[in-house]
């Protein structure tokens, strides 16, 4: 079984990047964006199976409409402050019906909910390769909505946990008009969604969701969120194909990360015959020690028990 989960964040500096035109793409909506007039119709896109918006126990009811709510996110991410969204697409294994991947796609967005994040999911439900897609917002919301801020201030402190004062060009700690001593200080994220940390904790909660399913569905096989090199497997790792990929290949046209994954697939493939080469070197000479040792003369075996008696005796 293949484990796929890719997260991009979706900055608001990308040119034609529309939090709102994701949105309606992955769940087959029509949706107009007020800041730009753009209506985004995706209603005729097939194998969209579920979708739905998890919402934080605190987030106001109207970011439950999907308009509402990526329109809001529009209006206040503004260009110099960063990302709109982050965007997740997964892959469900094939061995899941299509009710144990909806049990999956709803426990995965209430873990972002649990969170105080919003999430936008869909599961499509594409024959040979069902999965699904989230939308996060990145700001932290309250009752009334987003907050204005995602960063706050903090002091900036030394390996002992000390603050760290501002110095003059004299190498004095500067004061304030009050005659306080002034402080470095460093701006923090007032939450942890754009960490490395954060991130392994999704691709963990993604391959916990799968395989308990999996385990429960009677099913041996497993993913693994870790690495070819993290699991200690000598293979080279393919790359996600998609849809529009795999549709290209039927009609003979090979795109890039298909002809990628066909010479990854042969350069693992001469892999594994010079691992199963050396297993057998390995297996014939185990066959060869065996059968010298079945040839072996009984009575020598004896004299040698023998001998061993007589010198303990002597001894």
């Amino acid at each position: 079984m293949i484990y796929h989960l890719h997260v991009e964040s979706v900055s608001c500096n990308t040119k034609s990047a529309s939090a709102v035109g994701l949105a309606s793409y992955i769940s087959a909506d029509k949706i107009t964006a007020d800041y730009t007039g753009v209506a985004y119709d995706y209603s005729r896109k097939p194998y969209v199976e579920e979708t739905h918006i998890f919402l934080p126990e605190n987030a106001p009811e109207r970011f439950a409409d999907r308009s509402c709510l990526w329109n809001e996110v529009e209006k206040i991410e503004k260009p110099k402050n960063g990302k709109m969204c982050q965007a997740i697409d997964a892959a469900i294994p094939n061995e899941l019906n299509l009710d144990e991947a909806k049990e999956v796609f709803y426990k995965f967005g209430e873990y972002f909910a649990a969170q105080g994040i919003i999430c936008d999911a869909a599961l499509h439900a594409v024959p040979g390769n069902m999965h699904l897609h989230c939308l996060l917002t990145t700001r932290p919301v309250d009752q009334d909505g987003f907050v204005k801020f995602k960063t706050r201030s903090a002091y900036k402190l030394d390996e002992e946990g000390n603050k760290i004062p501002l110095l003059d060009q004299e190498g004095n700690q500067k004061t304030d008009k009050r005659g306080y001593p002034v402080w470095q200080r460093i701006r923090i994220s007032a939450t942890n969604w754009d960490t490395k940390e954060w991130l392994l904790d999704v691709r963990k909660e993604w391959e916990n969701l799968c395989n308990d399913s999996l385990e429960r569905s009677g099913i041996d096989g497993r993913i693994d969120c870790r690495s070819y090199e993290a699991q200690g497997i000598d293979r080279l790792a393919t790359r996600h194909e998609g849809r529009v990929a795999r549709e290209l290949a039927d009609k003979g046209i090979i795109s890039p990360v298909i002809e990628d994954n066909q010479r990854i697939r042969h350069i693992n493939h001469i892999m594994d015959l010079k691992l199963m080469k050396e297993l057998d070197g390995i297996e014939a000479r185990e066959d060869e020690r065996d059968k010298i040792e079945a040839a072996q003369d009984p009575s020598d075996e004896d004299d040698e028990r023998n001998l061993d008696t007589g010198w303990g005796k002597e001894w």
